[in-house]
């Protein structure tokens, strides 16, 4: 695909997931709990948006439409008042919650500077997000318009198409400092159970201009999959951004098992950040090992967790860094599963299953997904504890990401594995 925008606006998108690398120490922790709050922040653009003399409108011929229905997507490009014609225009779907698709990635603007797809509804409900971008080169420099148009979609029985809605969200924003990294979480959906374990998500490049890479496990490159976790329906893997400035947008797509395909976009904006300025380490650094935990009285406990300590500090000195807000999020998770009390916890017969997830120790000892700080003590730490969830075995591996991001800019990233195997 051609070289696309390097500025774009903020999509927006539910939450979370993967990486692996290094990681920590298990069993209990002195320190205090990090603040409990939202890593990820982002925006989407809305119907209009101006760069430089140029002007993008987006519009849906119907914006509210049933399940299995279609529109017409059309974007309309100028410049100081006049039809931009010839133009290659680039559709993706930002947020899908319907399982909606596009008929196609790019149109080519006609001579009123138009150009147009179909959008169709997927079988489920929501709001859908279509984001239409261009990417001009000129004498006088280059122009990155954006725009985008909702279209809400009602379920009705019987509609076909996917049985599965996909979102996808990068922890801690969608800028990035060249050679930084994000984790990019997929959340799988359906009307029936809402959250979908076990299912396979692809994370593939729709757009590649800085060199970027997608990494899951043990595998690298420009397509990459991962697997929905038991709970929370979530997949995820990490960005890395490339040298040159510029947007990457990546796809993340799942199959049902009537071969229908649900798929969500993310832009993700590299710019010269200063990533160079700041230290970041992730203490302990090598892949850990600690029991899962069980749950009792209707309650997961906690008491299996793993300790971590992050610290950030100005390059080349020992002085906290300052400004910058540091955000722990789970990645990969395989070890949150449903277990069955034992009878001396429980007041029932048989005694209830009750779900054991895997995540991160909030100030009040339940579990959430993602904890953030925009505090270091005065070493430069942030604390937090991951926890394990109710499933274990040589081949359970969780993995924690801690990223580092400044005036919205994510300046680094790592990782922490952890094997679930008493």
């Amino acid at each position: 695909m051609k070289k696309l925008l390097s500025r774009l606006t903020r999509l927006l998108v539910p939450v979370l997931l993967l990486p692996w690398l290094a990681a920590c120490g298990g069993g209990g922790s002195s320190h205090g709990t990090p603040l409990l709050g939202s890593g990820s922040t982002s925006s989407t653009s809305s119907g209009t948006t101006t760069s430089s003399s140029y002007v993008l409108v987006v519009s849906a011929a119907s914006t509210a439409l049933n399940s299995g229905q279609t529109t017409t997507i059309t974007g309309t490009l100028t410049s100081n008042g006049q039809a931009v014609a010839g133009q290659t225009l680039t559709f993706v779907l930002g947020t899908n919650l319907s399982g909606a698709s596009l008929s196609q990635a790019t149109a080519t603007t006609g001579s009123n500077g138009q150009a147009s797809i179909t959008y169709t509804a997927g079988a489920l409900g929501g709001n859908d997000t279509v984001v239409v971008s261009a990417s001009i080169t000129s004498s006088s420099g280059t122009a990155t318009p954006v725009g985008s148009t909702t279209i809400a979609v009602t379920p009705v029985s019987g509609s076909g198409g996917t049985q599965y809605a996909i979102t996808l969200s990068s922890v801690g924003g969608t800028s990035l400092a060249t050679g930084a990294s994000s984790e990019l979480t997929a959340t799988v959906t359906n009307t029936a159970s809402g959250a979908v374990a076990n299912k396979t998500v692809t994370f593939t490049f729709s757009t590649s201009v800085t060199g970027g890479t997608l990494s899951s496990g043990s595998s690298s490159g420009s397509s990459v999959s991962a697997t929905t976790a038991t709970g929370t329906g979530q997949a995820g893997v990490l960005y890395t951004a490339g040298s040159t400035t510029g947007t990457d947008i990546v796809t993340a797509s799942v199959t049902d098992s009537n071969g229908n395909t649900a798929t969500a976009s993310i832009a993700l904006n590299v710019v010269s950040g200063n990533a160079t300025n700041i230290t970041l380490t992730l203490s302990p650094s090598t892949t850990q090992t600690v029991a899962h935990n069980v749950p009792c009285n209707g309650v997961q406990e906690v008491n299996n967790f793993v300790g971590l300590v992050a610290n950030v500090v100005n390059a080349g000195t020992t002085s906290p860094a300052t400004g910058v807000t540091v955000t722990f999020s789970m990645g990969s998770v395989t070890s949150s599963a449903y277990v069955q009390e034992t009878t001396a916890c429980s007041t029932t017969s048989p005694p209830p299953s009750i779900l054991v997830e895997a995540g991160l120790k909030s100030p009040t000892a339940t579990v959430v997904q993602s904890l953030s700080s925009t505090t270091t003590d005065a070493s430069g730490n942030v604390y937090a504890d991951y926890v394990a969830g109710g499933q274990f075995g040589t081949n359970i591996y969780d993995t924690v990401i801690v990223t580092v991001s400044r005036s919205g800019v994510i300046l680094g990233s790592k990782s922490l594995l952890v094997n679930v195997n008493p």
